[in-house]
């Protein structure tokens, strides 16, 4: 008997890796008659449509939304990879706000006026529920309150998880996302990206460990967080330039690697960042290495970092995408378009339609209406 059940239970758990080939932070939401669902990276549906708009999963869980009034107005379903890590999806009237996991199934009921500043990071998020910050733990659980009235009950826990602009008090400063926190006479605060943080001291900014100690003295007008080991910055601009600052890249030890002299630069990714030229009013993208040799002459409309060896890049107002010798391998056709994640980018059909394509441009998902009646 006892050799039968094993037996069970091993097809049992082939079955439901089978169903789940790939792990939920690799899945893609969609929509469908103006709800929204998730596949997977080969564009198979792991959960219906079924919730009025969606974040991506974050260790297992995932926050979702449903309308109080039906009549509310409905927003087109925001899927870009810009909405990935904060409720900035702007929706109007009233909703309520619950928490999945992989099966679709609610871990915690939706809640009216849930608002949500970070997802699942180490099993733990910053909601704000009744005009209260409260941590939330998988189950939904409120672990600690950082209202003004409970700031050092919280320290004392080691709990904090904040957002910069809204959570600060005295001379203490909080970061986002993450555990920690920092003391010391800053004026702000940003999330903490690979072990860095940004701080402002005056009008200066410069960068802390988790451990709250100065690592990168202030000494930049912008500090952008960390990606990939370097971190874009700005200092201030040499009289006989017509720009306010230049923009340069840094390592984790404050040094430039690429010299402040570029007009904006983007985020290092995949050994390559993207750099503006400006000329007669008119400004152009391209690539840089990262010892600031151009390896992608500036002639795009606009582009955003490689990801999966493509960037997407915008001509004559449509979307493709080049590799990194700068070659278009998928053709400038479609209304918009995401970077790649996890082998699938989302891209514009016309005015009405969205697909999800692989790196080869093949439609894996879709096309479907992305605008509600």
């Amino acid at each position: 008997m006892r050799a039968i059940l094993s037996i069970l239970l091993f097809f049992t758990a082939l079955i439901v890796v089978a169903q789940q080939k790939y792990p939920c932070h690799t899945w893609q939401r969609f929509t469908e008659n103006c709800k929204v669902g998730y596949i997977d990276p080969e564009g198979k549906v792991m959960i219906e449509p079924q919730f009025d708009n969606a974040m991506d999963f974050s260790e297992g869980r995932a926050f979702v939304w449903s309308y109080l009034d039906q009549k509310a107005e409905k927003a087109v379903v925001p899927l870009g990879e810009e909405y990935q890590n904060y409720e900035t999806f702007g929706i109007g009237g009233n909703r309520k706000t619950g928490i999945i996991d992989s099966t679709g199934k609610f871990v915690v009921q939706p809640k009216v006026n849930f608002i949500v500043y970070s997802p699942f990071i180490d099993s733990i998020a910053l909601v704000k529920i009744d005009k209260h910050f409260e941590i939330i733990n998988w189950s939904g659980k409120v672990i600690s309150f950082t209202d003004r009235q409970s700031y050092e009950n919280v320290i004392r826990k080691n709990l904090i998880v904040g957002q910069s602009n809204d959570l600060q008090v005295g001379s203490k400063c909080y970061m986002t996302r993450t555990k920690e926190f920092v003391s010391g006479p800053y004026q702000n605060c940003e999330p903490y990206s690979e072990g860095l943080g940004a701080v402002s001291i005056g009008r200066k900014r410069g960068y802390v460990n988790l451990k709250g100690e100065m690592i990168i003295v202030p000494q930049f007008l912008d500090a952008e967080p960390f990606s990939n080991g370097y971190a874009v910055v700005s200092v201030p601009y040499v009289k006989e330039e017509k720009r306010s600052k230049h923009f340069g890249l840094i390592d984790r030890n404050g040094q430039f690697v690429i010299a402040p002299v570029h007009f904006k630069l983007g985020k290092a990714s995949e050994g390559k960042i993207a750099f503006i030229e400006q000329k007669k009013g008119k400004r152009l993208f391209g690539f840089l290495n990262l010892k600031g040799e151009v390896v992608i002459k500036p002639q795009y409309q606009a582009v955003k970092p490689f990801k999966n060896g493509l960037a997407m890049i915008e001509i004559n107002n449509k979307y493709g995408f080049i590799n990194a010798d700068g070659k278009m391998v998928i053709s400038a056709k479609y209304s918009y378009a995401s970077s790649f994640k996890h082998g699938l980018a989302l891209v514009g059909l016309g005015e009405m339609k969205s697909a999800y394509i692989n790196t080869k441009g093949e439609i894996v998902f879709g096309p479907w209406n992305r605008k509600c009646d």
